[in-house]
């Protein structure tokens, strides 16, 4: 699932879901938009919140990060308890 579509589906706007991730309400309207591509960091923040419906792969396909893609998964028990795995966490986080 793309991010606008789960915005849309969520009933969500994309200044609230920014303000939520803490980033800065313009950059994540183009992310939305697709005119910007989010870093790793950023997809991943968006997979958890999203509680994985929207996936790292969804929001970079320029396969970038090919080998983060296979070893990373997403763990989401509650919506206040998602999280990375502990020896996944440390993934560069740098573009």
């Amino acid at each position: 699932m793309n991010l606008r579509e789960y915005l849309f589906k969520n009933h969500l706007s994309a200044a609230e879901m920014s303000r939520q991730l803490g980033i800065n309400g313009n950059y994540f309207r183009m992310v939305v938009r697709g005119i910007a591509r989010p870093g790793f960091e950023l997809c991943l923040k968006i997979e958890m919140f999203t509680g994985g419906q929207v996936k790292l792969a969804d929001l970079r396909d320029d396969k970038k990060y090919p080998e983060m893609l296979s070893s990373t998964s997403i763990s989401s028990n509650t919506p206040g308890d998602r999280h990375i795995d502990d020896q996944k966490k440390n993934i560069a986080t740098n573009d």
